[in-house]
């Protein structure tokens, strides 16, 4: 997909139809041209980065939704014109239109979730929503290696993003790396200090690194946080008699 840079062609496109658009709006005062102005805004200026999520993964699915807004704008102002063109203009542009938004589509960025992903990816190496929504994928297709790798890039870029810590120690346990599970809740400990689940996940890190007294003191702490959590006492009742 075609990033809206700013500045640049296509934004200034947008910008000058979104202006004709409004000036449409005044002069004429027509319910069509109002509908069309407000689908174009909906979606060209998201993908101009304007508005949120801006530069992401999500703007970036969002650009073949242009060439409809056009379809509507053109549709709008042919509204507005005079009767003898009118029906010609607007089987022009809605031609047009959907030849457009049929070529966008046919692109091979386009052919799956997971494409599109790792193209934002590439494209913006920076946008963690981006990594973190290839790393869920990767994890569903069993490529725990890979989603790990998209993980801590996460944190290694928003160190305070709890839920890509959380889902990394996930991970690493399930890889037995316990050491490094360890690490990653104690990573999101220090954003979340009072979450009992995450003391009794690192609890069961450190009993699994045989770290027997750092695991009974998670323990305990997430029992001092949450007294009714079955899964921390039962826990701590077989570190003890270990």
């Amino acid at each position: 997909p075609l990033r809206l840079a700013v500045p640049g062609w296509p934004t200034i496109i947008a910008v000058a139809a979104l202006g004709g658009l409004v000036w449409a709006m005044i002069r004429y005062r027509s319910t069509p041209v109002g509908i069309g102005a407000l689908w174009y805004g909906l979606s060209i200026l998201p993908a101009c980065d304007w508005l949120p999520p801006g530069q992401s993964y999500v703007s970036q699915r969002m650009l073949y939704l242009p060439t409809v807004g056009t379809v509507l704008m053109a549709a709008a102002l042919g509204a507005s014109v005079r009767r003898a063109p009118k029906l010609l203009a607007v089987s022009a542009m809605l031609y047009a239109g959907v030849m457009g938004f049929a070529a966008v589509r046919a692109q091979p960025v386009w052919s799956s979730h997971e494409r599109l992903v790792r193209t934002m990816v590439a494209q913006f190496p920076t946008d963690v929503g981006s990594r973190r929504e290839l790393a869920n994928i990767l994890e569903k297709e069993g490529d725990l290696p890979g989603a790990i790798y998209q993980l801590r890039m996460c944190v290694s870029l928003v160190p305070v993003d709890t839920v890509a810590w959380v889902t990394l120690g996930d991970l690493l346990y399930q890889q037995n790396d316990f050491t490094g599970a360890a690490d990653a809740y104690r990573g999101a400990l220090r954003l979340l200090p009072n979450m009992a689940v995450l003391h009794n996940g690192l609890g069961d890190a450190l009993l699994q690194s045989k770290d027997l007294p750092g695991a009974e003191s998670e323990y305990r702490q997430a029992l001092a946080l949450q007294p009714d959590m079955e899964m921390a006492r039962g826990n701590l009742g077989a570190v003890l008699v270990l």
